[in-house]
């Protein structure tokens, strides 16, 4: 299966090629936004140290 990344650079790639149109492109790509931040992976490890102390 495909990440949502994966899905929004094909997107993009579809669009500048002409395969989309702007409307298209827009509700298509507004639709695969994800629903949490894509942060690297030292953020996610930041977090999750950062939400251990808050629950001690």
């Amino acid at each position: 299966m495909s990440s949502l990344r994966e899905i929004r650079e094909l997107l993009v790639d579809f669009y500048m090629n002409g395969v989309l149109s702007d409307e298209q492109f827009v509700v298509l790509y507004d639709e695969n936004r994800p629903k949490n931040l894509d942060l690297p992976w030292y953020g996610r490890t930041v977090y999750a140290a950062s939400q251990a102390r808050l629950s001690v």
